[in-house]
């Protein structure tokens, strides 16, 4: 065994092998302990022994029994040949059927990786661990019985799952996923939220050393204040997030976003890489709309520059540059944590400076300097609850 992952090291470090696309990698990262150690190490084995090695004893290989029971319709004579002949083959070729139980039993778990032709290639090399802890089990449940060669298959599987476990203990979390569709990748980081960045390409997005919070955000398009939480501290970690398409190939999409489908595989992996769940629920709300009431006045405002805008929110001011009302009714909704929609439905560019002291200045601004005004209605809104599992 200690052959063969040094072998499959060489081979991942060569850049032949991708290890960090296999299944098992993936319930290593994602997957609760206690469900994990459940699965692999009592679950797994229970059922791979009954389906690789229960029949290796003639005696209990009931497929065969079966067609020999079927065999009655023609009639006990029949039958009693059939059975002769079947044990004969069963004796006269049991070497092979032994051998391709093991060569089986470890092409089981090539359905760990994405098909690709390296992955296909390189197959014997790959589930060569998995066909030799084949034959030893195999060995086992010949000579003594089921419970034996079980017992090995699950101690076989403490060993291998305790030292990645460990290594990871110590090691930045990670999760590293490749399909023939997408490739994403998601890890902790440390460093300050200054540093954040968040950047929609053509064929996908990456994140840079933001909170959860922001990236479910931009993720499901959710606005802040609908979105609540169990635990603040781990809303609030720091990640890293990439996702790139293998889908898209025109550069000249000026659609930087992501697709329903991409947001749902990243929000799935993202859940379980983070331990939450998503709850979402609708609830009648205050919802405060920005309406035009004095066109004449807003144009006074007008930006014709070509600069990108600049905002910036304060707890004593908002302020923005070359700015739509769009990007102006965010920072707003920002500083009075009230839930507010752009209805003025214009695309021009205006500067806007607006003390947020309280509530009442900042709709008396908004209408005697630029026109605007904030109406309040009732809306039926979704809220979304990030639920963290209380056992990390």
């Amino acid at each position: 065994m200690a052959v063969f992952i040094v072998v499959l090291s060489v081979l991942k470090v060569a850049g032949l092998f991708n290890a960090d696309s296999n299944k098992l990698n993936l319930m290593l990262k994602t997957m609760p302990f206690w469900t994990l150690i459940f699965v692999a190490v009592i679950l797994a084995p229970f059922i791979e022994e009954l389906i690789f090695r229960l029949y290796l004893r003639y005696k209990y290989n009931y497929m065969a029994r079966f067609f020999i029971f079927l065999s009655l319709i023609a009639g006990v004579k029949n039958q009693d040949r059939f059975e002769v002949w079947a044990s004969d083959f069963w004796n006269k070729r049991y070497l092979f059927i032994f051998y391709f139980s093991a060569i089986l039993f470890g092409y089981v778990h090539l359905s760990n990786y994405p098909c690709s032709i390296p992955i296909i290639v390189l197959s014997p090399i790959i589930v060569a661990p998995q066909f030799v802890t084949g034959l030893f089990i195999g060995y086992l449940r010949v000579r003594h019985d089921l419970v034996t060669g079980y017992l090995m298959h699950a101690l076989h599987n403490v060993i291998f799952l305790c030292i990645p476990l460990l290594l990871m203990a110590s090691a930045p979390k990670r999760l590293i996923i490749e399909t023939g569709d997408y490739t994403l990748k998601i890890e902790e980081s440390i460093r300050h939220p200054k540093g954040s960045t968040v950047d929609f390409h053509f064929d996908g997005v990456e994140i840079k050393n933001t909170s959860l919070k922001k990236v479910l955000i931009n993720i499901i398009g959710k606005k802040e204040l609908l979105l609540t939480t169990n635990n603040d501290s781990l809303l609030n970690r720091m990640i890293n997030l990439t996702f790139r398409s293998k889908l898209k190939n025109n550069p000249k999409d000026r659609r930087y976003s992501l697709n329903g489908f991409e947001r749902e595989e990243v929000l799935s992996h993202l859940s379980r890489f983070c331990n939450f769940k998503e709850k979402n629920e609708h609830k009648l709300h205050e919802v405060w709309e920005l309406h035009v009431v004095d066109s004449t006045l807003l144009a006074r405002n007008r930006a014709d520059s070509i600069v990108p805008y600049n905002v910036n929110v304060t707890p004593e001011n908002v302020s923005a540059t070359n700015s739509s009302t769009w990007i102006l009714i965010k920072g707003l909704s920002q500083s009075s944590k009230r839930i507010m929609t752009d209805q003025t439905f214009t695309k021009k560019r205006y500067t806007f400076n607006v003390k947020v002291t309280d509530f009442d200045t900042i709709q008396n601004q908004l209408k005697t300097k630029y026109g605007l005004a904030l109406k309040k209605f009732e809306n039926n809104l979704e809220f979304t609850t990030i639920e963290f599992s209380k056992k990390k």
